[in-house]
């Protein structure tokens, strides 16, 4: 079954809580291309009737668009370096801006003296209001291709000019990069590693079980106690092995948010994202404080990345477990970014108390380990990874993964002979595990859906077997 590239994208809402915060200074840049005219000494390459002094140019007091200082900060440093690229277009029937009111408060923060101005007619107010709103409007709509972005910053990250002149920062385009997991990473095969999109009106619901042969599968909440004493039924996991969101979408000491990982539009999330993603830095702590009190596994492997591995060294230990290693997933080769270009992922590993570990002695803490090649759910480890630390945990039989997003701890715990509980907050990505069970296992007849207490009639979720597919990979019993 081929599968299309990668098409996730990148929220970059214009709310306050999740805006991109911009910080570009003056660059140490000044374009060399000829232009058409300059303004106040600035060269000036768009098509324009005039210059024009900034003090004559009157905004538009029913323009709805706010621009906040790091956008007025960031444009003015970028026309500084690069001149004028667009004109501040100006409508003659009112002499009032229609467009470029964020160009005209970048010239005012820049102390420039001139702009180019493009003097444009319009029949009525309405027309000209119209005009203005939509120039605001149809931007909006645009779509962001997370993949191209990339691509283009991989074309523009040569040195040659300030990286800051695209309007990202760096930073920025490390976390695209992360997310992106290997956008060219194409399979042609469907394998253990594929996982199918979530749909976009689930089966599973909120307090939902799944029996899934061995496993079990809850749509609910880790940190509420209910939740998990339901999905355990009386089980008490001996270990626990989990990938819980690192909080990248939007890593802020601030407690603010930067956005997040997801199909998007501009200003709109059309579709499942990363539960949890968008947390700040304490709200990253609260989140794993709380999934893991109140559960008693002998063993915990968490994977992180360098920017929490410190936070989550704490929480660790203060949830009752003495943190013994760091293992390092080296993924071979590096993702895209910028500098030095992320090859590796961070997971912890703990014990309680003086709970003795019995796994291979020639194990290091180094795992090689390619990424998956799946484009739905960003920070999906491969089914391998997770094989490795099961089994050199062969010793203990049952796993707890309080995060169970797509479903690889399932996965690799079907092939290594564990029982897994698994714990997923959203009913997309719930169905999603589902069917990543019955397509690597084909096991249809051992899936059971428990809903408010009984058995569903299985009418009532066939369709999640619909398009599912068997894996190139399942042989009759090989997971028995």
């Amino acid at each position: 079954m081929a599968k299309s590239k990668k098409t996730l994208e990148i929220t970059q809402t214009k709310t306050k809580a999740n805006r991109q915060e911009i910080q570009i200074n003056d660059m140490d840049y000044t374009t060399s291309a000829e232009p058409k005219a300059f303004a106040d000494g600035r060269p000036v390459f768009c098509a324009h009737d005039k210059i024009v002094p900034i003090k004559e140019l009157r905004e538009n007091p029913l323009n709805p668009n706010k621009h906040p200082d790091d956008q007025i900060r960031a444009l003015a440093a970028i026309i500084k370096a690069t001149g004028w690229r667009q004109p501040i277009t100006v409508s003659t029937r009112s002499g009032l801006i229609v467009k470029g009111h964020g160009r005209l408060a970048a010239a005012k923060y820049g102390k420039f003296k001139e702009a180019p101005v493009d003097y444009q007619n319009y029949a009525s107010e309405e027309e000209e209001l119209a005009d203005l709103m939509a120039d605001n409007r149809i931007a909006e709509l645009a779509e962001i291709d997370s993949v191209k972005l990339a691509e283009a910053f991989e074309a523009v990250d040569t040195g040659a000019i300030p990286f800051e002149m695209t309007g990202y920062e760096e930073s920025f385009y490390q976390e695209l990069a992360t997310a992106l997991c290997e956008a060219d990473h194409d399979k042609e095969e469907a394998d253990d590693d594929t996982v199918l999109p979530p749909p976009e009106e689930p089966v599973s619901k909120l307090g939902d079980v799944w029996i899934l042969g061995r496993h079990r599968l809850m749509c609910g909440n880790s940190t509420n106690a209910k939740d998990r004493e339901e999905l355990l039924a009386g089980a008490e996991p001996e270990l626990m092995l989990t990938d819980p969101p690192y909080c990248s979408g939007g890593h802020q000491e601030s407690g603010k948010s930067t956005g997040s990982i997801g199909t998007v539009r501009k200003g709109q999330t059309d579709a499942p994202k990363i539960a949890n993603d968008i947390l700040s830095t304490r709200g990253y702590i609260k989140l794993l404080t709380a999934a893991f009190e109140g559960i008693t596994p002998l063993f915990a492997y968490v994977f992180t990345d360098w920017r929490m591995w410190i936070y989550l060294y704490d929480i660790i230990e203060k949830s009752g477990f003495g943190v013994r290693s760091m293992i390092v997933w080296d993924k071979e080769t590096p993702g895209m970014g910028v500098g030095w270009r992320s090859q590796h992922e961070l997971c912890l590993f703990g014990s309680r108390g003086k709970a003795k570990f019995d796994g291979h002695k020639g194990y290091g803490n180094v795992l090689r380990c390619s990424r998956s090649g799946n484009e739905l759910h960003p920070t999906q480890k491969p089914v391998e990874l997770m094989e490795m630390i099961l089994d050199n945990m062969d010793f203990v039989k049952t796993v707890y993964d309080p995060f169970g997003g797509s479903g690889t701890t399932l996965a690799a715990a079907e092939k290594t002979g564990h029982t897994a509980y698994l714990m997923e907050l959203t009913p997309g990505y719930t169905d999603v595990i589902v069917k990543r069970y019955f397509r690597i296992t084909g096991n249809k007849d051992q899936i059971q859906l428990i809903r408010d207490g009984a058995p569903a009639d299985p009418a009532v979720y066939a369709e999640i077997f619909d398009d599912v597919g068997i894996s190139s990979e399942y042989k009759e019993g090989e997971y028995e």
